[in-house]
């Protein structure tokens, strides 16, 4: 059985053509789950993550909704939302 090379790649908002990047706040581990560190309000938003190989594409869309301080600990902040300066894991499959 011949091993299939799976490429992710992120990006922020529907419309952006600037991939996530790794950095301090951020990491896409090899399974393509993305990780951010304490987020912020500013880390809300869409993103598009595309997963591709040598049989095609797919793509998946996150809605990253950040609320909330991080002093109250709220434990549930909004459908599919994060408290401030949690860390987040989107799946991308």
């Amino acid at each position: 059985m011949r091993l299939t090379v799976v490429n992710y790649l992120y990006f922020v908002s529907e419309d952006s053509a600037i991939p996530v990047t790794a950095d301090s706040q951020r990491q896409i581990m090899s399974n393509g789950t993305l990780v951010l560190r304490s987020v912020k309000a500013e880390d809300s938003g869409y993103y598009t993550c595309t997963a591709t190989n040598t049989l095609g594409f797919d793509t998946i869309i996150v809605n990253l909704v950040v609320q909330g301080k991080k002093e109250q600990k709220m434990y549930f902040c909004g459908s599919t939302g994060k408290c401030l300066g949690e860390d987040v894991s989107l799946l991308c499959f």
